[in-house]
């Protein structure tokens, strides 16, 4: 019986201690107003960036870089649904930001999938997509199959994840148990 527990405990605390499938996803949010900076528009047909124009627009600007090479996810909302996003590879300008534009979307709300590749530097681009540009707030989550790290964020501190913790409670669990058992055998 003490054996069987003991290979269950040890099977509950490699188990908490597994990382998780989904390796990262990074929340960021903001507002795009008159105050914030413009570019030039650049023209997108949904997920390609097509050309750049003259028109200028509010945006923010959020940089960052992943530690693995794959298949990221984009996705951003806005209440007033004016908010669009652009994403940048290795340098943004905002006077001509086209040739470094690799994907974009003004579809509300904004889903986009794109391969980034380790070790480089991105920038994903909120901005108002609206002729009146009175601005609004957007919330951007990126998840995908590497750490994201945001230039200039507070550094996140890594937590147990859910199953984790239920199994490591599990794990305390099952050893009170056997020293219960142990104690009730010691004592008759």
């Amino acid at each position: 019986m003490a054996k069987g527990l003991g290979a269950v405990a040890a099977g509950c605390a490699l188990l908490a201690l597994a990382p998780p499938a989904l390796a990262a996803t990074v929340a960021v949010n903001g507002v795009v107003d008159a105050a914030d900076p413009d570019m030039a528009v650049v023209f997108i047909a949904t997920p390609n960036c097509a050309g750049q124009g003259a028109t200028p627009i509010a945006y923010d600007l959020v940089e960052f870089t992943v530690d693995q090479t794959g298949s990221y996810q984009f996705d951003l909302t806005s209440p007033g649904g004016g908010i669009h996003l652009y994403v940048h590879e290795n340098s943004f300008d905002p006077a001509a930001s086209f040739p470094t534009c690799i994907a974009g979307s003004n579809d509300d709300p904004v889903t986009l999938n794109v391969n980034l590749t380790a070790g480089t530097t991105y920038f994903a681009v909120p901005f108002d997509d609206t002729f009146a540009q009175a601005g609004d707030s957007w919330d951007l989550t990126i998840d995908g199959p590497g750490a994201i790290t945001v230039v200039g964020a507070t550094a996140v501190v890594p937590t147990l994840t859910e199953w984790a913790m239920i199994l490591l409670a599990g794990l305390l669990g099952l050893t009170a148990l056997a020293f219960a058992r142990r104690r009730i055998a010691r004592l008759a």
